[in-house]
Order: structure tokens, then sequence, then C-alpha cells
């Protein structure tokens, strides 16, 4: 089925800082969301940051920014200072934190949202002395650069310095470590972002079962303009080394089961036209095959969807209004 556009009036602003799920250091899962016609941006994930800006900045995402008051700052180094509120962290895992480690003694204070395990793995393993000088507002000696907020799983939370809501899920990352989707609300509507996570069949667990239940209704009513899932390997990946990630055909099962909870009678048709942005690709490292995952992966996507999804995969420093 060809993908079609819905009727929706742009309620977001959607800045992609880093697309890739390794090995590039430069390019690694960081967006920039900002309701309509506003700079105040959450961060979700950041596992590059300061890189990811310049390329936005190259390339005129920031073109909102007002510069007139700050002429010997860069536009990158504005936005990272003041323009952006929260870091959204689905997980603790290093590549989606990178970025923010590294930038943590020229940032300014704001506050490290995420699910408890997330924000205690953060502080116990990454700002305690020992990988980082303690950056956070808890444990041994805090700088108290970072202001450490647990989600109540489920719970709708208001971000700080932003008209923004937040309402975190987890999601099944392997048998060894949870990771969150974050609901994002404003204005009535909404865009969801999914951290890694593997298939429920595989891992034996309902977590995405359990968030569609609850994004079925938004997206029956029209109110949810965009899905971020990642899409780490291709579909000849053996099932056995997923390790909590997903590939085009099990994305695809899981959006049929979406579209039969949102129309159950016209499942076909449920989905024609959502968004949805593909992250956290991993590149094949393979010196006998060019390194073509990103491609293989479009067109894996686009010959598995019989539901009309609009699949975008964006690269590094791309802006986005929906």
């Amino acid at each position: 089925m060809k993908p079609v556009m819905r009727n929706l009036p742009p309620k977001f602003v959607w800045i992609s800082l880093g697309v890739e799920g390794g090995i590039n250091e430069s390019n690694l899962n960081a967006y920039l969301l900002a309701p309509y016609q506003s700079s105040d941006f959450i961060c979700l994930d950041a596992g590059t940051l300061f890189a990811g800006l310049q390329v936005a900045a190259n390339n005129g995402c920031f073109h909102d920014i007002p510069m007139q008051d700050q002429p010997d700052q860069c536009v990158e180094s504005v936005v990272l200072k003041s323009h952006v509120k929260a870091y959204l962290i689905s997980h603790s895992f290093l590549d989606h934190l990178h970025g923010l480690v590294s930038v943590s003694p020229n940032d300014t204070p704001k506050p490290i949202i995420g699910l408890p395990e997330t924000i205690d793995g953060i502080r116990d393993s990454i700002f305690n002395w020992v990988s980082w000088p303690n950056m956070g507002n808890e444990g041994k000696n805090p700088v108290g650069q970072y202001q450490y907020q647990r989600l109540s799983e489920g719970r709708r939370t208001p971000i700080e310095n932003t008209s923004m809501h937040v309402e975190a899920l987890s999601l099944a990352h392997s048998n060894s470590a949870d990771s969150a989707a974050f609901l994002i609300d404003h204005d009535g509507h909404y865009v969801l972002y999914m951290g890694d996570t593997g298939p429920d069949e595989v891992e034996q667990r309902t977590t995405t079962e359990d968030l569609w239940k609850r994004i079925a209704p938004l997206i029956r009513e029209n109110r949810l303009h965009m899905i971020t899932i990642e899409a780490s390997f291709v579909d000849s990946h053996p099932e056995e080394l997923l390790f909590g990630h997903l590939t085009p055909k099990w994305i695809l099962k899981s959006f049929r089961k979406l579209a039969l909870m949102v129309e159950p009678n016209q499942p076909q048709q449920a989905l024609a036209g959502l968004k949805v942005v593909i992250a956290h690709i991993k590149p094949c490292l393979l010196a006998s095959k060019p390194d073509n995952t990103r491609q293989i992966i479009e067109q894996q996507l686009a010959s598995h969807n019989d539901l009309g999804i609009h699949f975008i995969l964006v690269s590094q420093g791309t802006r986005l209004e929906f």
C-alpha cells in the first residue's frame, strides 16, 4: 500500500542530532523536540550532542534562534545552554549518554529525566567521580549541574520550563535491561519516542503490546503526530543475536497488531499516513560488504509495508515540522 499523508497541522518541531546505533560516536541517537513555533527543546537521548548541534546549525535548523544579543556565541552553544531545557534518557547505555557526558562541564543546570532504573544507572555508573565527575545532584560530592527526576511509569508529568508533558512506559531491551518509551504531549497532541527494544515474541514480554494499547486511542482520534522506533538490523540478522533490537519484518509485524487495536474492522487503513521515524540503524562493519544497511532497511520496510505507514529515515541535522 502506498503511504498517504495524514491531514494534521504541525504541532511539533523535531531536529535530529544523531541517528545511528553505532559505531560513529559523532552520530549516535539524539533528537530535539519542541512545540511548533517554539525553541524550548527537550533532548530525547543524548548519544551525540555538540557534534550534532554543529551539523544541525550548519544545515540551518536553528534559523529561528535569536542571536542579536549574543554576538560572541555560536548558535550551537546558545541552543545547548539556553534552549535545551531537559534531557529525557531512555536507558543508561553509553550510546545514549555519550554526548551528554561530554558537554556536561560546559552545560547549564537542567533536569535529567527517566525511569528510576535509568536515573540510578547514570548516578551510580557515570556521574560518580570514577567514570566522570559527579555532575548530578545525588551521590558522592555532587556538583549539582543536573537534577535527577525519576518518572513514575504511566503517570503524566510536566517537563520543567516547557509547555510539554511526558509519560514513560517500560520497554524490554534484552533480558538484562529495560529501556523506556516517552509519550510527549502538548496542547492535546502527541509524539511517541521509543528507546531500544526487542520484539515481544523474542523478549517474551508484552511491553510493546502494552504501549500500543496506550496509544491506539490517540491514533484513532488523529492526535498522535509521529512515532520514533529503532531498526538496528536488516531482516537477515539472526534472531538469537538481536540483543533487544528490531528489524524491518519485526517492526511491521508489531505495527499490524497496533492496526488491529486502532481499527479492528479495517486494520489495513488504520495506520495509513502515520509518520514513523526510523532510528538507531547499526552500520555493517564487514570488509567484504559495502555499508548499505540503511538502504537495505529502507527497501525492506517498503516491501513489508502493507499498512500505508509513512516511514522516514532521517539523516543527522534534519529538521521536521509535523
